[in-house]
């Protein structure tokens, strides 16, 4: 079994199938992509629930495939997660796309995104990449207060 399946087994043991019937990483990668899409336009209460376990599955998933030797890999989770993902954000209603941030901010941690800023940034206007990483570092901010306050 290849390196990427038994990873994505590990963190999705509910999508054994889609795994399985991924002809490529790139494939599943698109699998993920629509559901985070899916997921975050939903307006179901129960999958709102599974936010921060989804969300934090595929932000550890991105950040494996990017710290692969492979760029085969590699390449799968840029285009489909710092890519892609972050234009869907902004392109969303203003409570999803806060929603979206405050999620990738927890999960995927504000290191990590400015690591990624050039392939974050890589298919946004100068302003678009403004102000997610703006709205980035406010979310950081304001999750950096909330701990503090416990």
């Amino acid at each position: 079994m290849s390196d990427w399946r038994a990873k994505a087994l590990e963190l999705f043991p509910d999508m054994q199938a889609e795994i399985h019937a991924a002809d490529s990483l790139g494939e599943f990668w698109i699998e993920l992509s629509a559901r985070f899409r899916s997921f975050y336009t939903a307006q179901s209460d129960s999958q709102s629930a599974q936010s921060p376990q989804f969300m934090r599955a595929i932000c550890l998933y991105a950040i494996w495939c990017t710290r692969s030797d492979s760029v085969d890999i590699q390449g799968p989770a840029w285009i489909e997660f710092y890519e892609n993902l972050p234009r869907f954000a902004l392109q969303s209603n203003p409570s999803i796309y806060k929603r979206i941030v405050d999620d990738l901010v927890s999960n995927l941690g504000i290191a990590e995104m400015e690591k990624q800023s050039s392939t974050i940034g890589a298919f946004m206007t100068p302003d678009e990449n403004k102000k997610f990483f703006t709205d980035v570092s406010v979310a950081e901010a304001e999750r950096q207060k909330r701990s503090r306050k416990r």
